[in-house]
């Protein structure tokens, strides 16, 4: 009985230490060990974009349209974390809501921040309740909310200038939340689906839109990414986000030529997967899958 005692303990034992072992290793081969890391997750034709900062916190903006944004997580997290620090909802569209409902579901989710606007589909139905049953801390955005991590992280909503909550608009990308996020000299800037018009509200306001990094808005469409904002984002790297070959011809023509002719560095999920953008504070990397 002791001999078979020991024989267990030293099972126990010696998977202990290869978990251990692997669990270091993984820790080692980490592109995102003491970096920050802006994760553009390959999800087809919608938005997904994990920030991980080099402590560890992890932010997701928008979970795409459907659950494979957790096979895209799984494959951008460490094995071991299931923590998600915040979520950010741009706006209620399908293709950007879908995959947050899978997140909430499998994550230990710490905060929620969205507009609040009225949605008419059943997966932000199901996304709100599911804040609601788990008792997740929300913010309604608005201009001004800020979210620290790392003492040297900041998330700043540039817009909507005003709360959305409970009210119904025609036009939801025109809801859109747009963040502004600093790390030291490394500054990126995340859309959502913000038409035009959102960029005029922005530029009027004399908003200090300068960024290194531009996720395009709306995929690509002419519809968004007005000359005027290019310039005033001035962007070394523009990321794009849609599916090849997409019903919708996104990105456009227009929108690429717009960001050719400024010399910016365009990285696109459909030509080349999932995307990494990588910073030490100062100097920005770029890994990608294809």
């Amino acid at each position: 009985m002791i001999k078979k005692n020991l024989h267990t303990l030293r099972i126990i034992l010696i998977i202990i230490t290869i978990a251990g072992g692997l669990g270091f290793f993984f820790v080692l081969r980490d592109p995102c060990r003491q970096k920050l890391c802006m994760i553009f997750l390959d999800v087809g034709q919608g938005d997904s974009i994990l920030v991980r900062t080099p402590q560890g916190r992890a932010v997701l903006i928008d979970g795409g349209p459907d659950r494979s944004v957790l096979s895209e997580l799984g494959d951008a997290l460490p094995f071991y974390q299931r923590r998600i620090d915040m979520v950010v909802l741009t706006h209620p569209d399908a293709d950007h809501v879908v995959g947050l409902v899978d997140v909430l579901k499998r994550f230990n989710v710490r905060h929620v921040t969205y507009t609040g606007v009225e949605g008419s589909n059943s997966a932000y139905e199901a996304f709100e309740e599911l804040i609601a049953q788990k008792s997740i801390s929300t913010t309604f955005a608005e201009a001004g909310n800020t979210f620290v991590f790392d003492d040297n992280i900041t998330f700043t909503v540039l817009f909507p200038f005003e709360s959305f909550a409970g009210k119904s608009v025609e036009d939801i990308n025109g809801t859109s939340v747009v963040m502004k996020m600093t790390y030291a000299d490394t500054v990126a800037i995340f859309t959502g689906d913000a038409s035009v018009d959102v960029e005029k509200q922005m530029l009027s306001q004399s908003i200090s839109l300068d960024a290194d990094i531009l996720k395009v808005g709306h995929h690509g469409s002419r519809t968004s990414t007005s000359e005027k904002f290019i310039d005033a984002v001035s962007p070394k790297y523009a990321i794009i986000q849609s599916e090849i070959d997409n019903d919708f011809g996104h990105p456009h023509p227009e929108v690429i030529e717009r960001l050719q002719s400024r010399d910016i560095h365009i990285l696109r999920n459909d030509q080349q997967g999932m995307i990494w953008v990588i910073s030490d504070g100062e100097k920005i990397g770029v890994k990608t899958e294809k």
